[in-house]
């Protein structure tokens, strides 16, 4: 099993609250600043936190591989599915999962964009290499 993680643009409300997303490699870091609730919580127990230019939180996560927000729908097919791909046509059994909360991009990440080529997403890119196969 292999556990790849697509990072897709922030949001303006996630931009607005301060809501960091930083990768590299293979580490993901979520900054989490201020909310509304936290910050009613800070005022009321008078805490320096409140105001702070720090995150209150921040929290890192290691994966196999993590794209960041520039990356390619190519990129991601070249480094997710198309090993799974390939092992098929040699025999094997694979699957390739797209998982997360709605509007996290498992569609984007997977159909793609229609009518433009290179946004074309893992399915597409995959039958078409299935199908390549088949001719060749």
């Amino acid at each position: 099993v292999t556990v790849i993680v697509r990072v897709r643009p922030l949001l303006s409300a996630e931009q607005a609250h301060g809501d960091v997303c930083r990768s590299s490699g293979n580490t993901l870091v979520l900054d989490e600043p201020e909310s509304p609730h936290m910050r009613e919580l800070l005022r009321e127990s008078g805490s320096s936190l409140l105001g702070a230019q720090q995150p209150l939180a921040s929290y890192t996560f290691n994966f196999d591989h993590v794209f960041g927000t520039g990356s390619s729908q190519a990129e991601v097919y070249e480094r997710t599915a198309q090993p799974a791909v390939s092992a098929v046509l040699e025999g094997f059994n694979a699957t390739v999962i797209a998982y997360g909360m709605t509007g996290a991009g498992k569609t984007f990440t997977m159909e793609g964009a229609t009518g433009e080529r290179e946004q074309r997403g893992v399915t597409p890119r995959a039958f078409e290499s299935i199908f390549e196969h088949i001719r060749t």
